[in-house]
């Protein structure tokens, strides 16, 4: 393997995620960040489907104490949780 192959490999390793609240970009070093995957349940079965809903979340919502709201808020526009729940 040579060096510009190394280079192109570790260039591969990192992919930016945005964050779905903020719109901001989620950096390397936001440890504070999350990304979590909800499950596509169908509706006659309750049974788990193939699919999935990745949710990402930077460090400045959570700090805020805003991520439960940006999740619920996401949820709630993807179709994933129904409005009336959070009345």
């Amino acid at each position: 393997m040579t060096k510009s192959d190394l280079r192109i490999e570790n260039h591969l390793m990192y992919i930016p995620k945005k964050c779905m609240s903020s719109g901001k970009i989620i950096g390397p070093n936001d440890h504070g960040s999350v990304q979590i995957q909800i499950a596509k349940i169908d509706s006659e079965t309750g049974v788990m489907t193939d699919g999935r809903n990745t949710v990402s979340i930077c460090g400045q919502i959570r700090l805020r104490g805003g991520s439960d709201e940006a999740v619920n808020k996401i949820c709630c526009d993807s179709g994933v949780l129904n409005k009336s729940i959070l009345e």
